[in-house]
């Protein structure tokens, strides 16, 4: 009866050592960073998990070539969930985390739009080098606030040129052939 009693005992400890583990490892927690618009994987984006009274309060797994992201060791509760990306806008959002099981978390991602394409729409910019157009744009209005003008006429026309929607590069014309 003795040895059956420090069997019991010692099988009961050892399960209540085992589950002291697991209940440390806390919940787990995955899923995948994509373009809202094409579903392409984001890989490196930033996933940061933040709960203030949470031990530990931020966790920042990574996400690897296909998006894809893993965390384990999240406490129980609400964390706040943040993801950024170069040239996509963040996306906050609360997560419910629990012990058990949980969903995958995916996040789509919305990418930031050039000025150029927000005014004109992407049809108007579709093959078109944007950020080459707007760097010329940029450095015709500099040459304009130094009263370069020829310098500035030269990049409203180049601008013109390649994007023949775009009024305000006209505007700037107009501009220039009513100034002193």
């Amino acid at each position: 009866m003795r040895r059956l009693f420090i069997s019991f005992f010692v099988v009961m400890v050892a399960s209540a050592g085992l589950t002291a583990m697991a209940l440390a490892q806390g919940g787990l927690l995955s899923g995948r960073i994509t373009d809202s618009e094409t579903g392409e994987p984001i890989e490196g984006a930033r996933v940061v998990f933040e709960n203030p009274p949470a031990n530990p309060p931020r966790m920042e797994p990574p996400t690897d070539a296909n998006g894809n992201y893993r965390v384990l060791g999240l406490n129980s509760g609400q964390w706040m969930l943040t993801v950024e990306a170069e040239g996509y806008d963040p996306n906050p959002g609360p997560v419910n985390v629990r012990q058990a099981n949980n969903p995958n978390v995916d996040v789509p991602m919305n990418r930031i739009r050039h000025r150029l394409e927000v005014m004109l729409g992407p049809a108007a910019v579709s093959g078109i080098d944007i950020e080459a157009v707007g760097a010329e744009f940029d450095a015709a209005d500099v040459a304009y606030e130094n009263q370069q003008w020829e310098e500035a006429l030269a990049g409203y026309q180049s601008v013109s040129q390649t994007l023949p929607t775009l009024t305000e590069a006209k505007l700037q014309i107009c501009l220039l052939y009513t100034s002193d």
